[in-house]
């Protein structure tokens, strides 16, 4: 399996027994055009909805490393360095 398939799966909240409901909308009834809501509109988050995979303390900490993981950069040499958030501008 390739590893960015298994980072998509621990990323997925369904597996703590959650889920989040209207995700995408469609944006042109005529062509089909969907999008990801970002803002639109409200999405509905059901917690319990189905029985768990993996305990919600462990998917939620394993979120957690993943976000530090994320945030760490790696210098020329090959050590790890924190690099704060990567994204701030």
């Amino acid at each position: 399996m390739d590893s960015n398939v298994i980072q998509q799966m621990l990323k997925h909240e369904k597996h703590k027994g959650d889920m989040m409901l209207q995700k995408i909308f469609t944006e042109d009834y005529l062509n089909g055009v969907r999008k990801k809501k970002v803002g639109q509109s409200t999405r509905n988050y059901v917690k319990g909805s189905h029985p768990v995979i993996i305990s919600p303390e462990i998917f939620d900490k394993m979120q957690e490393e993943m976000l530090n993981k994320a945030r760490l950069l790696r210098t020329a040499d090959g050590n790890q360095i924190s690099g704060g958030n990567r994204y701030s501008s």
